[in-house]
C-alpha cells in the first residue's frame, strides 16, 4: 500500500467526508438531532476509512453510505399497534423483520471492519428498541457498530 503526502491525505479525507454531506438521504427520516448524530459518527468513520489508504476507498464509502441510510431507516421507523388482538403478532412480525434487516447491516459493516454484535446483543436491540425514542434508539444502534 503506497504511503500517501499529507495533502493526498487531506484530499482523500476531505473527499470522503463530502461523500457523506452531500448525500441527504443518509439523515433524511430523522429530526435534526438525530441526523446530526448520525452524520457525526458517519464522518467519524469515513475519516477512518480514508486514512487506511486502501485502494477499495469508493466501495468502503458505498458501503458506510447504505449503512447509513440502514440505520436511517431504522430510527425513523415508528408502526403503531393496530387492534389489541393483532398487536402480538404484529409485533413479533415486526421483530422479525428488524432483525433480519440489522443482519444484513452487520454482514455489510463488516466489509468496514466493524466488529459484529452478537445475536444475543442483536436480539436484546430488537426487543428493546420499540420502547426508546429515536435519538436513544439511534444511539443504541450505533453502538452495536464498533471498530
Amino acid at each position: 500500500m503506497p504511503v500517501l503526502s499529507d495533502l493526498e491525505g487531506e484530499v482523500r479525507a476531505r473527499r470522503a467526508v463530502e461523500s457523506i454531506l452531500e448525500n441527504e438521504s443518509l439523515t433524511a427520516d430523522l429530526d435534526d438531532v438525530e441526523a446530526q448524530r448520525l452524520l457525526e459518527w458517519g464522518i467519524v468513520h469515513a475519516k477512518r476509512l480514508a486514512a487506511e489508504n486502501r485502494e477499495s476507498l469508493d466501495d468502503e464509502l458505498n458501503a458506510l453510505r447504505w449503512l447509513m441510510r440502514g440505520i436511517n431507516k431504522l430510527v425513523a421507523e415508528r408502526r403503531p399497534c393496530r387492534q389489541a388482538d393483532d398487536a402480538l403478532r404484529r409485533l413479533r412480525q415486526d421483530d422479525e423483520r428488524l432483525r433480519r434487516r440489522l443482519e444484513r447491516l452487520v454482514e455489510r459493516s463488516a466489509e468496514l471492519n466493524f466488529f459484529p454484535p452478537d445475536g444475543a446483543t442483536v436480539d436484546a436491540f430488537v426487543v428493546v428498541q420499540r420502547h426508546l425514542p429515536a435519538a436513544e434508539k439511534l444511539e443504541a444502534l450505533l453502538t452495536l457498530f464498533r471498530t
